[in-house]
């Protein structure tokens, strides 16, 4: 009976120490990926800069340092030197539905929709698209339309190698109505 006894003490003891040993693990994986994170955010902050439009456009963006911001009337142009840009515009609407725009708007373009996600950022109106123009000319495009007061802002790229930042600048995308 004692050796019984003395069998179940050493197993209970070694399942003790695996659940020990196992928490321990998952405690400092779980700080590390913490630490990993603030870093990463950190250094992203450390890395960008907030651009003001003028009058005319009036919003906000967060953007990479590196990228160099040219803004003409209507229209704002981000050089990623050679990955490629990103281009900022703005248009009066009387649509009262972005949806409804986007349908007249590709229509007339002759582009094709791929994909589309339905978004708010930054509590306005938001379509994300995957485009592609019916004639072939362009690769394919990713757009983000944001409506905002009778406007809609289209952040756009074609170059593959922006989608990322060009996620990241829309999702900073501020009206400003001075």
């Amino acid at each position: 009976m004692k050796k019984s006894n003395k069998l179940k003490e050493k197993k209970l003891i070694i399942a003790a120490i695996i659940i020990v040993i196992a928490l321990i693990g998952v405690i400092v994986y779980k700080s590390g990926l913490m630490t990993a994170n603030l870093a990463v955010n950190e250094s992203l902050s450390n890395q960008t800069k907030t651009f003001q439009s003028s009058d005319v456009m009036d919003f906000s963006i967060t953007v990479p340092n590196n990228y160099e911001i040219k803004e003409n009337f209507g229209s704002i142009i981000i050089d990623a030197r050679e990955m490629g840009k990103i281009q900022i515009g703005r248009s009066g609407t009387n649509f009262v539905d972005l949806s409804q725009y986007l349908s007249d708007l590709h229509l007339k373009n002759n582009s094709q929709v791929v994909s589309s996600e339905k978004e708010i950022i930054n509590s306005y109106q938001t379509y994300k698209q995957s485009l592609v123009n019916e004639d072939l000319t362009e690769n394919n495009r990713i757009a983000y339309f944001i409506y905002v007061n009778g406007f809609v802002y289209s952040l756009s790229t074609s170059s593959e190698s922006l989608f990322g930042d060009l996620d990241q600048i829309a999702r900073s995308f501020q009206y400003t109505d001075k």
